[in-house]
């Protein structure tokens, strides 16, 4: 309770009375539980009455009978706000009913108390006469919906709400004001007992609820939170989070639905999070457990500076990611760190705020040896390709000298015959041109053997006339007679019907070139060649036992015979759809083979 000294000086009088009528809150000053002595301006146009008329009515008439008839002594001696201000509904002179903030304490002047009210209606100030209607700022202007209830005995009255609760419940929630909690909330004991534990326990207390209007039936999600006031006062504030509540909810399946993707994903993918400076290992998809053969699971939680300790350039990328909020892809050689195995990988760091890194692991090794084979093919192909116009060449050479030293010079010979032939008739001497004639058949007949011979080096017309098998006996025969050092062990288990003709020369081919190089460069004194059909495809093998070679050390280069070799057998093979291998090493020989599905 206040203590006012009565002030005698005019001066100060009129001060505290200009201020008094200038307030622009109803203030009203009235003995406890009687009559209103004094009001201002203000409040005579909030309540529509005259000053005449509002002194000879008690503050419970300024509010509604419904509260009344509940709490006749709303304003008592025990029953002031303290100077705190809390909603309440009242009512005008022409019944209407309307919120406003009301504060009230008991004061002491004169040995006398007095309750002084102070009431804020929120309106939209400007001077009004009595009667005068007021306009009220729109409710969305007060997003917490503010109830205040009164404990009476074992219950609660609603004796007051603000703007916004109007709103929140699509009716005149007036209509409410007067009626006790339990006939409200009937379905709702919760309720009851929040407001029954908020009076017990003097205290402020909040939780979330879903919550039936009272007044519409529609279901709502609310924040509801109580606050305990003097005196027995219960101010209750909602708020609706309806629409944050499915918000939400649609980010909760939003987050749902998309580890569901990030777990079907079919590229292995990890979630690096950033935590005290460091990323730890936080997820992992489906993928990422399969491509590790489940190992993964081993290291969920791990900090990469531990798992990358050897790879500062990870811990880079990582760190990059983060702090450039960007998304980027870079290809390395990689060791994997749950299974020790090394791969090709297509690492694509990606951002996910607020502290993610997602990493997709795309294991690209085979592409990368595909695309190294690849080049390497291109590459070889190149240098085949030169190298095949330089022997050809070098073939159109050979023939060149073998047809000038060879059939040329039997030619020369055999016009030298003819030519002597030709003197000798003419000079009347038959007998001796026909002596001469004779002696050239040996010549013209050693000329069609080096023809067919040449004709055989480049295509064995036995190849066409009797078929494969016929060829490569006859070619073992001569090679064994050229390299007399070296024995042909051959083994022909197929039939010439069941080798494609289009094979055959390419059989021959290799063959040949296979057979030349053992003679050239081997050193062996034997070799082993097998042809037959075995698991559905046609198989060709030679195998010698010379001296071998190192394959990586094997160039291919311009100039070199071998390598030509090697790079020419291998096209014709693959060219012609098979599948061509060669293995060999130093001191253990070599072993080609040729296959193609028949």
């Amino acid at each position: 309770m206040k203590e006012i000294k009565n002030t005698n000086t005019a001066p100060v009088q009129g001060m505290y009375r200009a201020a008094f009528e200038a307030s622009e809150d109803a203030i009203i000053l009235g003995d406890v539980g009687g009559p209103i002595r004094e009001c201002n301006l203000a409040a005579c146009r909030m309540f529509g009455y005259g000053r005449a008329e509002m002194r000879k009515i008690r503050l419970a008439g300024l509010f509604p009978e419904e509260v009344s008839a509940v709490l006749p002594d709303i304003i008592t001696e025990d029953a002031t706000t303290g100077g705190l201000f809390v909603w309440r509904s009242c009512k005008r002179k022409d019944g209407r009913i309307f919120p406003a903030r009301i504060s009230t304490q008991l004061i002491r002047t004169g040995g006398r108390k007095l309750v002084l009210a102070c009431i804020r209606n929120l309106v939209i100030r400007k001077s009004a006469g009595p009667g005068e209607e007021s306009k009220q700022p729109p409710a969305k202007d007060y997003p917490i919906y503010t109830i205040t209830w009164q404990s009476v005995g074992d219950d609660f009255v609603m004796i007051g709400c603000n703007m916004a609760s109007e709103d929140f419940k699509k009716i005149v929630i007036n209509d409410f004001i007067g009626k006790r909690a339990g006939d409200i909330y009937g379905d709702r004991r919760d309720i009851l007992e929040d407001l029954k534990r908020c009076l017990k326990e003097k205290s402020v207390s909040k939780r979330k609820m879903p919550y039936r209007m009272f007044t519409t039936g529609e279901e709502r999600d609310i924040s509801a939170t109580y606050v305990y006031m003097e005196p027995g006062l219960i101010l209750l504030h909602l708020r609706d989070i309806t629409e944050r509540e499915q918000a939400m909810k649609a980010l909760r399946d939003s987050e749902q639905r998309m580890r569901s993707l990030f777990l079907g994903m079919p590229v292995p993918a990890v979630t690096w999070k950033l935590q005290g400076g460091n990323f730890v290992l936080s997820d992992y998809n489906l993928a990422a457990e399969k491509f590790t053969s489940g190992m993964i699971s081993e290291y969920a939680g791990a900090p990469a500076d531990r798992i990358y300790s050897d790879r500062p350039d990870i811990l880079q990328d990582l760190k990059t990611c983060l702090e450039r909020k960007t998304r980027f892809k870079r290809e390395m050689n990689y060791r994997m760190f749950t299974t020790g195995s090394d791969r090709v990988l297509a690492m694509t760091y990606a951002y996910i705020p607020p502290d993610l890194v997602m990493c997709h692991m795309d294991d690209i090794t085979r592409r990368k040896l595909t695309e190294n084979e690849l080049r390497r093919s291109e590459k070889n192909l190149k240098t085949l390709s030169s190298q095949l116009l330089g022997r050809e060449e070098k073939i159109r050479k050979n023939i060149a000298l073998e047809l000038h030293d060879s059939i040329g010079q039997y030619l020369s010979t055999i016009k030298f015959n003819a030519e002597t032939c030709m003197s000798r008739m003419e000079s009347g001497n038959p007998g001796q041109s026909l002596e001469q004639l004779k002696s050239g058949i040996p010549i013209i007949r050693h000329a069609i053997e080096e023809v067919r011979r040449i004709s055989m080096d480049l295509r064995p017309s036995i190849l066409d006339d009797l078929g494969i098998m016929a060829t490569i006996s006859w070619f073992c025969r001569e090679f064994e007679h050229v390299y007399s050092g070296i024995s042909v062990e051959k083994e022909i288990n197929v039939e010439e019907d069941s080798i494609p003709e289009p094979l055959k020369i390419i059989i021959y081919r290799v063959m040949q070139e296979a057979m030349n190089n053992v003679a050239k460069h081997s050193g062996a004194d034997r070799v082993a060649l097998r042809l037959e059909i075995a698991g559905g495809s046609l198989q060709l093998l030679i195998r010698d036992n010379g001296a071998g070679f190192d394959l990586d050390k094997i160039v291919i280069k311009e100039g070199l015979s071998r390598g030509l070799g090697l790079a020419s057998m291998r096209e014709r093979v693959e060219l012609s759809g098979g599948v061509f291998l060669i293995g060999s090493k130093e001191g253990s020989g070599t072993e080609i083979r040729a296959s193609w599905q028949v």
